[in-house]
């Protein structure tokens, strides 16, 4: 990756090539919410200035990041890789408890999100709607962190002790997306489903980051429904899905229900069978055949 050091400069690259391209999609009430990646930059810059102007963040501080996954929030992240800021993503389930525990841990100085976490005062919480709402012009700040500052610290959930951080710099995280985008096809541009939290690491890497680099759309379902989930790969035409087992589980049975729904079973084992001798690129031409 030429001239990207960080994972704002991922971000600047991608709005430099592709600045009217769609990067990210959402949902807004019963429409889609498009944002290019010219929009993008701009709202991670906005959000990343009021950070440091109005709540006097420094580089090197914590925040937690928690939320429903979304535009503005993605915006959020790259406003603290932008300023400096080390995002602590937080899975938007995790009980309190764990929060809090979180929070002492990183001393983390605010909470940034789209959702406010009840009966928790610990922290200020601040709204990434309003930071990333217009507001008078603001003269631009210039900060750029090195490769090997640290970008987040993720923690895994589930554990009764102490929550323990895993520690990354933008080389970690630039590392795997560099190796995860080598493998993704480049004919055209793709569109991905995200379908995890953004605070799993391996949808950061591999659903938003490595896309984003490539010029990728990146769908947000806001519905998780197997059936819901189904209508929108077919209806955005999406070429990839960042799962986990259980998630993938789940879907392959609503795409069974369907095939034996519709009296396809013979049909449906003839393409298994063939698309594992095919390119990716053809597959779904030979899908719709």
């Amino acid at each position: 990756m030429t001239h990207v050091t960080n994972l704002f400069d991922l971000l600047q690259h991608a709005a430099a090539a592709y600045p009217e391209r769609i990067a990210l999609v959402g949902r807004v009430g019963l429409r889609d919410d498009c944002w290019s990646y010219s929009r993008l930059l701009a709202v991670a810059e906005r959000i990343a200035g009021r950070l440091v102007r109005e709540y006097g963040f420094a580089p090197g501080t914590c925040l937690l990041l928690r939320g429903q996954p979304n535009p503005q929030l993605v915006a959020a992240y790259f406003a603290c890789f932008k300023a400096g800021l080390i995002a602590v993503p937080l899975d938007p389930h995790l009980p309190l408890e764990f929060i809090t525990r979180v929070a002492e841990s990183t001393q983390a100085r605010a909470v940034l999100g789209n959702g406010e976490i009840p009966n928790y005062s610990a922290l200020p919480q601040l709204a990434v709607a309003d930071l990333a709402a217009v507001t008078a012009e603001q003269p631009g700040f210039e900060y750029r962190p090195q490769p090997d500052d640290i970008a987040e610290i993720v923690f895994t959930s589930g554990t009764t002790s102490n929550p323990k951080g895993v520690v990354l710099s933008h080389r970690n995280i630039l590392s795997s997306v560099n190796a995860i985008r080598d493998i993704y096809p480049t004919q055209r541009p793709l569109r991905f489903l995200s379908l995890l939290p953004l605070s799993h690491l391996f949808e950061q890497t591999a659903g938003l980051f490595a896309p984003l680099l490539l010029g990728a759309t990146v769908y947000y379902a806001g519905n998780f429904q197997s059936e819901v989930v189904m209508r929108k790969l077919e209806a955005k035409r999406i070429d990839g899905v960042i799962a986990v087992p259980q998630m993938l589980e789940l879907v392959w049975h609503a795409l069974e229900k369907q095939i034996a729904a519709s009296g396809g079973q013979q049909r449906w084992r003839l393409w298994w069978r063939i698309a594992e001798r095919v390119p990716f690129a053809w597959r779904r031409s030979l899908a719709q055949r």
